[in-house]
């Protein structure tokens, strides 16, 4: 299984943290390349960005990659 660690922004993990969702929505702005670190059912794996630089801060898996 292949997998993609991302550095997350601490306000936007601690917006969720508090809401718990079941599912997060991530996208990128049309023009910019479509995501082709890791394919639909890879794990993503979230690290906070500094200062907590926590190893792990959540989990998922992609499904769905591109437009």
């Amino acid at each position: 299984m292949k997998f993609y660690v991302g550095v997350t922004d601490n306000k936007w993990f601690r917006f969720l943290a508090e809401r718990k969702p079941d599912e997060v929505n991530f996208w990128r702005p049309k023009n910019q390349n479509d995501f082709k670190a890791i394919g639909k059912g890879d794990l993503f794996l979230f690290k906070r960005a500094a200062p907590s630089r926590q190893s792990t801060a959540g989990t998922g898996f992609i499904s769905n990659c591109g437009s």
